[in-house]
């Protein structure tokens, strides 16, 4: 907390009514300070909301007849303004405006990731599908009288068209238009800005000293220059606008390294080579790495991941079925929860079609074993990406005699390494600054 002036009184108080317009806060704690003779209040406050923590100050102003607060919890004014800090993040103005120093997102061709500091140190995560739809004319889900759920999504706004983004976006459309790109130049898609700025709204951020992002490796060269000048700058999205004062672009698998480096530094020194297979939704992407330098030699990506197998059971399953299946995020979503996948009301153990479609992720597999060669050298193979559970089977049996290990939670692991990187440079620009 901000030190105390000895002339100013210190008051707690347990609850707040805020006023209109200004977004509820869970207060842990909230002291009123109050200096007798003043015309204003100071409040400090010390507040927890999802995985942000920071300091606020509120101003107010006393009418005349507007007494000292005399018991607990006991406050009358009018509302000025709030500026409020923690360390990294800081905010200003009417209203919650965090600024946060570095800001990760993964947008995937299956989900977006995203990736913070939270203020007990540890590293805060979200994540949705990667879908971008025309955004609907009217929710009815807001006229079921408390019946019907509303819905988790936001609706953004790229070039004057409404998208909707979200946990709770649809995952299944007429005729299978479900909203998701797959495409290699993905990246310069209005459904790819929709979901970079849908993850900045679910985080509730509004300005960022750096902001870290990923591409698939075999687009690295063409893209990367492109998203740093197109994501630098003040923008209006839709529901809100954000600050971007800085971009950086890495390899996607990059982050994988990074995050499964951050407990054990000692097995990922520069005389350790690993290579870091990172599974998508839309491509397979690999970096063979003697500790942190990147071998371009033998680094590489393609289109195949996990939506390929997808395609292919659903494929399977049609010619079983005597009708095309479309619902392929469906069969994604069975996969991943490990349930069946339902047609026309009728259960599908989807295993049976899993292993048939395995010559799908040998083909991908042995692209890389091309690519990389003979790892004998190599300490470990680090697997990651949403698609890696399927793909697990079948690099174990490519590379038999290499230690192999599925990152833990694969999906956002990208994200984490990001803002790792972003972390680390940013500390070493401080320091530089310093010196």
């Amino acid at each position: 907390m901000p030190s105390i002036d000895p002339d100013w009184r210190h008051f707690p108080v347990k609850s707040w009514a805020e006023p209109v317009g200004f977004r509820r806060l869970d207060f842990a704690s909230l002291w009123i300070d109050w200096k007798p003779g003043r015309t204003d209040r100071k409040v400090s406050v010390l507040s927890i909301v999802p995985a942000h923590r920071y300091e606020l100050t509120l101003k107010y102003q006393l009418s005349d007849r507007s007494p000292a607060p005399r018991a607990e919890g006991e406050s009358t004014g009018t509302y000025l303004s709030a500026n409020y800090h923690f360390d990294a993040w800081t905010t200003s103005v009417n209203g919650v405006i965090l600024k946060t120093s570095v800001f990760a997102i993964d947008v995937g061709y299956g989900n977006t990731k995203y990736a913070h500091r939270a203020a007990s140190g540890t590293i805060a995560t979200g994540m949705f599908p990667s879908l971008a739809p025309l955004a609907a004319s009217h929710a009815l889900s807001g006229y079921g009288d408390s019946v019907l759920t509303t819905r988790k999504v936001a609706t953004i706004v790229i070039d004057q068209i409404e998208y909707e983004v979200g946990p709770d976006v649809s995952l299944t459309a007429a005729y299978g238009n479900t909203g998701r790109a797959l495409s290699n130049d993905f990246v310069a898609s209005n459904n790819y800005e929709a979901l970079l700025f849908g993850a900045i709204h679910f985080a509730g951020v509004t300005h960022v000293e750096r902001l870290l992002l990923g591409l698939p490796v075999h687009t690295m060269s063409k893209y990367s220059g492109a998203l740093r000048d197109q994501f630098t700058g003040t923008f209006d999205y839709g529901p809100g606008r954000v600050t971007i004062e800085k971009v950086v672009v890495i390899p996607q698998p990059l982050g994988s390294l990074v995050a499964a480096s951050a407990n054990r530094q000692s097995e990922f020194g520069r005389d350790n080579a690993h290579l870091v297979i990172d599974v998508g939704y839309f491509t397979t992407d690999w970096v063979y790495a003697n500790g942190f330098t990147m071998d371009d030699k033998r680094s590489n990506g393609m289109p195949g991941g996990a939506s390929q197998v997808y395609q292919r059971i659903a494929e399977l399953i049609g010619k079983d079925q005597g009708e095309k299946v479309e619902d392929v995020e469906l069969i994604d979503k069975a996969l991943r929860e490990k349930k069946p996948f339902f047609f026309y009301g009728q259960p599908i153990n989807l295993d049976p079609y899993l292993e048939k479609s395995q010559p799908v992720i040998t083909g991908v597999v042995e692209e890389i074993k091309n690519n990389v060669g003979p790892l004998t050298s190599a300490r470990s193979i680090v697997l990651s990406g949403g698609g890696a559970p399927l793909y697990a089977s079948a690099i174990r049996k490519g590379f038999p005699r290499v230690a192999i290990e599925v990152i833990e939670a694969p999906c956002t692991a990208n994200a984490k390494g990001f803002l790792i990187v972003g972390e680390a440079g940013l500390a070493r620009e401080r320091a530089a600054a310093k010196a």
